[in-house]
């Protein structure tokens, strides 16, 4: 987990934001995940053996620009923002998100390669944030 400040990631939604909007640690307004059986592994896993790190539940998920296409694809939203972050970042894969078919070891494998992300291929890379963040624009 990283500080940043005036950095910019993107943002994919279903939700229209105005360009001048400014989410100040207000996520559930515009991310209501499932608290859904990986995302308890994942969080048990954090708690466990990296307590420091952002938890998947409260946070913003983001991507760069080297991952905005492959997010596209996965969530099918119909906006991506630019932003600006002031706060706090952790980076790592959806490859190690465990899958609902997965038996329970195995999710655990993965929550624990997600949590230690070892890896510097960026196709399928994901932020969490928490912090400040500004709205810089729409892109579709």
């Amino acid at each position: 987990m990283k500080e940043v400040n005036n950095i910019k990631l993107y943002h994919l939604t279903d939700n229209l934001l105005d360009d001048e909007f400014i989410i100040d640690d207000k996520y559930d307004s515009l991310i209501n995940y499932d608290l859904n059986e990986r995302e308890k592994v994942l969080e048990n896993i954090r708690k466990k053996e990296h307590n420091n790190l952002i938890s998947r539940l409260h946070c913003l998920y983001l991507c760069d620009i080297n991952s905005v296409r492959y997010w596209e694809r996965e969530l099918e939203r119909k906006y991506i923002y630019l932003l600006e972050l002031n706060g706090v970042c952790f980076s790592s894969y959806d490859r190690f998100i465990p899958k609902h078919y997965q038996d329970l070891k195995t999710m655990e494998n993965n929550a624990h390669k997600y949590w230690d992300n070892d890896i510097v291929d960026d196709y399928d890379k994901e932020y969490l944030f928490q912090g400040n963040v500004k709205v810089l624009k729409k892109l579709i």
